[in-house]
């Protein structure tokens, strides 16, 4: 005989132990109890004194989130000080999947180097790049490579966009190519050379403690709308989907009964695929 009744009333898991033709249960899970431990198990009963804690950092701690979408495989990138040495990389990505990684890094200026092995952008792959008062969000939008410039503790003071003449949004301004020219008669996968068919994808406010507002304009209307808000660690936290036959639509989500945190916004629309980041206070 095999009976029992279980709930879950709050919390992202739970554990409930029964027994198939036996009344005396006395099974305990043991593992690492501490959420603070890099293999805490949320599942442990009981803890077994396995707990693995990260190196602490007595510099600037920077974390780097990598939001992938179709063709990961391509995606890779680096981080390069101002001595020219590589003290971080990423590669070899699943489709659709989150990455986190955290950094023991001193103050200074770094390079931050986007590459795509095919040669036409991380189609929608991004990167969410933060610690202290260290900010950068993007993504590589056509092309083998880009690099901007990363401040860590530091004002490096540098201006990013198309440092080519010869391109057609070439930015006299910029100081750090990051990838962007484009040039005539070129047209990259997932890019509009009309701008009144470019897809437009916005969040507001940012950061919020309690209402998102996604604004989307230049949808395909043959294709349905998907919108997935995922935390940090990967996981699907709410998710709708807008039926085909709309090229624009605004929709406002309760966040409010979120930990406060990062997290992403994720529109599919048919093959195209957009990532934002937002903060919840």
């Amino acid at each position: 005989m095999v009976a029992g009744v279980y709930n879950m009333p709050t919390g992202n898991y739970a554990t409930g132990v029964f027994g198939v033709n036996s009344l005396d249960c006395g099974l305990i899970i043991s593992g690492c109890t501490d959420p603070n431990a890099i293999n805490y198990n949320p599942y442990a009963m009981e803890d077994d004194g396995s707990c693995i804690y990260p190196e602490p950092c007595d510099l600037e701690s920077v974390t780097i989130t990598i939001a992938t979408a179709i063709w990961a495989n391509e995606v890779s990138w680096m981080l390069i000080d101002e001595n020219g040495e590589t003290v971080a990389t990423g590669d070899n990505y699943a489709n659709y999947s989150t990455y986190v990684e955290t950094f023991c890094l001193a103050p200074g200026c770094y390079q931050f180097v986007m590459e795509d092995n095919w040669g036409d952008g991380w189609n929608g792959a991004s990167y969410l790049i933060y610690g202290g008062n260290t900010y950068a969000y993007g993504t590589l939008e056509w092309g083998f490579n880009g690099t901007f410039v990363l401040g860590v503790a530091s004002d490096c003071s540098q201006t990013l966009g198309c440092t080519d003449p010869t391109a057609i949004n070439y930015n006299a301004d910029a100081t750090v190519d990051d990838g962007s020219c484009f040039y005539v008669g070129s047209n990259p996968q997932n890019f509009a050379m009309n701008p009144d068919l470019e897809t437009n994808f916005d969040l507001y406010p940012n950061p919020t403690s309690g209402i998102v507002t996604v604004d989307v304009t230049g949808l395909n209307p043959q294709a349905n709308v998907s919108v997935k808000i995922v935390a940090m660690d990967g996981k699907l936290v709410d998710q709708f989907q807008i039926n085909a036959g709309e090229t624009y639509f605004k929709s406002s989500v309760d966040v409010s009964a979120l930990s406060a945190g990062y997290y992403f916004v994720q529109m599919t629309n048919g093959d195209k695929m957009m990532t934002k980041p937002f903060v919840k206070e």
